[in-house]
């Protein structure tokens, strides 16, 4: 029977038979298939007139419903045995025993292709291009399976050879990783900070060496630790959907450097709240840092680079003057700092860093603190950073919103995502922040 020889009455009444089963879904699907056919046939001169699409409203509505989740096992042993005891198509039979074994949609299992299974290594790997990829969820299931290979006893590994598998995961999961920082999409918000670059150029300019490097180092205020947690503890009860969820840091190169978890009783400085205060302070300081440097450092710096000529014995000799310079880094810090007055920043980077730990310390030290551990064979070892950073004499020597920044900019992992896993910011800043110490 030709296109043009089908009554559109009878063709409506076979739609309209499996719309009766209690199929409507599946008889507007059949409409939309026949709709096709005539289409076709009309773009070859075999039909005039797409009779199909003329049931669009004679069919009724489907309305899309999600379909039931079993979550009690009882309910999932029921569903295994009613599974065994199916008797229907062989191909079905084997498809739904398969299933909970394999845990994938049933589209995937239906596709499966022979070429797909490993039958000696008992592995079914589905061909990528069957797939959708999403490598950001991807690394995060090879992680979990990490954790779970992690719980077997060492006794019991080699039999079944958990730590080749463990190995085979771990380049899964830097692949993902890798793979994962495409998938993202990156947001900005544009903030107009003219103003600040012109004031910050006018503190500046037309002004003696000294005194200009006065106002340079005044340019920036130490940020004030209680008002971050406050604004943050607030941010927390007026908008708790934002604290909701967890969030994983990653590295540039795709690699997990840490993790926040969601919080618990918004706001209200709880000990497993804690955490999450605490990295959205970090977070806030990071914003706070940029504005600084890019609307008034780094205006303020182009005017002292273009309208003075500083040495380096300069900055040496203001480091042996600081109160807060050990006296024998002194050369140290100035060539440091010198290094960012000439916009060296990575050079400065690798002087500077080890000279602030060395600083703390010596001045811990002195307050009494103690900055070495003990290690078995009765060998002291200066502690690094972080553990000193933890020391509760911090506060005290340095003030809560030195230690605050101290912290955030040396020994949070996040400070390097939330910086964009750039040290440029944090070496302009540490160069800054030390030279207004220095005077």
């Amino acid at each position: 029977m030709g296109c043009t020889s089908v009554p559109a009455p009878k063709l409506l009444e076979a739609l309209k038979r499996i719309e009766d089963r209690d199929a409507k879904h599946t008889a507007k699907r059949a409409r939309q298939r026949c709709s096709k056919v005539f289409r076709y046939a009309i773009s070859t001169g075999r039909a005039e007139h797409d009779i199909a699409a003329s049931f669009a409203d004679a069919l009724a509505p489907s309305k899309a419903k999600n379909f039931a989740s079993i979550k009690e096992p009882k309910a999932i042993g029921a569903l295994l045995r009613d599974i065994d005891a199916y008797t229907g198509n062989l191909i079905v039979r084997a498809a739904l025993r398969m299933a909970p074994y394999v845990f994938v949609r049933p589209g995937e299992l239906r596709k499966a292709e022979w070429a797909e299974f490993n039958f000696e290594g008992a592995e079914w790997r589905i061909s990528s291009d069957k797939l959708t990829p999403n490598h950001v969820s991807a690394a995060s299931y090879y992680e979990n399976a990490i954790q779970i290979y992690r719980t077997i006893p060492r006794a019991e590994r080699a039999v079944h050879r958990v730590d080749e598998r463990i190995v085979e995961l771990r380049k899964c999961l830097n692949d993902s990783g890798e793979r994962a920082m495409g998938e993202m999409s990156e947001f900005q918000t544009p903030v107009d900070i003219t103003q600040r670059v012109e004031s910050a150029r006018n503190a500046v300019t037309g002004k003696s060496a000294q005194e200009a490097l006065l106002e340079f180092v005044s340019l920036y205020h130490w940020a004030n630790a209680e008002e971050f947690r406050k604004s943050i503890m607030s941010r927390m009860q007026r908008f708790p959907m934002q604290f909701l969820f967890g969030a994983t840091m990653m590295s540039c190169g795709g690699r997990v450097i840490a993790k926040r978890p969601a919080a618990r009783s918004f706001g209200q400085s709880t000990e497993d709240d804690e955490v999450v205060i605490r990295a959205e302070m970090v977070r806030d300081y990071s914003t706070y840092v940029s504005l600084r440097v890019q609307g008034s450092i780094l205006p303020a710096l182009e005017v002292l680079l273009f309208e003075h000529r500083l040495r380096k014995a300069d900055f040496i000799g203001l480091a042996r003057q600081s109160p807060i310079v050990p006296k024998d880094r002194s050369r140290l810090w100035g060539k440091a700092l010198f290094a960012g007055y000439e916009r060296d920043f990575a050079s400065s980077l690798h002087l500077l860093i080890p000279q602030i730990e060395n600083m703390v310390r010596v001045h811990l030290k002195q307050a009494g603190a103690l900055t070495t551990s003990l290690d078995k064979y009765g060998i002291q070892n200066e502690n690094g950073m972080s553990t000193l950073m933890e020391l509760p004499e911090v506060d005290q020597v340095f003030g809560r919103d030195v230690a605050f920044e101290l912290r955030a900019l040396s020994c949070d992992a996040a400070m390097n995502w939330l910086t964009g896993c750039s040290t440029k910011t944090c070496v302009i800043h540490r160069m800054q922040s030390t030279l207004g110490g220095l005077c």
